[in-house]
């Protein structure tokens, strides 16, 4: 079971390993800060992606092409930026709309070990600020999920099942309307 760390809570997960970590030296020098880039209306969402030994997890296999993180905010907007393999993995995205963030990572790859597919749900943005997310991926190619979904979906209905209960219905009817079009019987 692995930690799920935002701020001074503790969720439980079962997928990926999230922690808040200071970030290093060299990206804290080089990184601007929050309230020099981001308008005060916006946050910002920083961190790195690498594996559990601390390498920068590719978006391909045997490539050091950088990996990508895409998210989606509940209520609209959304983001895609790259890790910067040469810094660690490190992402940075900007002038984002404060809110709850759904995350999403495809595979990754550190030489020809593949990493698990992630979705992480429950990204708190918040105005002015920078939210520091660091992501440890799994070995694997497992899809994994981490938190829930903040918004509950109805759940999906079953086409085939839906037609057959209609079909009944539609019979029923016809049987009733037949009962009531039928001739009295005579005497």
């Amino acid at each position: 079971m692995k930690t799920l760390l935002t701020g001074n809570s503790r969720v439980l997960a079962l997928s990926a390993l999230f922690a808040i970590v200071p970030l290093s030296a060299q990206a804290q020098a080089t990184a601007p800060t929050a309230a020099t880039n981001t308008a005060p209306q916006s946050g910002w969402l920083e961190g790195t992606i690498t594996n559990s030994d601390g390498q920068a997890v590719s978006g391909r296999q045997y490539s050091p092409e950088n990996k990508h993180i895409t998210g989606v905010r509940q209520g609209g907007g959304q983001f895609d930026v790259q890790s910067d393999l040469s810094l660690g993995g490190l992402y940075s995205a900007r002038n984002l709309k404060p809110g709850v963030y759904d995350s999403t990572l495809t595979t990754g790859y550190v030489g020809n070990v593949a990493y698990c597919p992630e979705r992480i749900f429950g990204v708190v943005v918040k105005p002015g600020e920078r939210t520091i997310l660091k992501i440890v991926m799994d070995q694997g190619s497992t899809y994994e999920e981490v938190g829930k979904p903040a918004v509950v979906s109805a759940p999906a209905t079953n086409v085939t099942e839906e037609m057959a209960r209609m079909q009944k219905e539609i019979d029923d009817l016809k049987q009733q309307v037949a009962a009531l079009t039928k001739p009295p019987a005579k005497p």
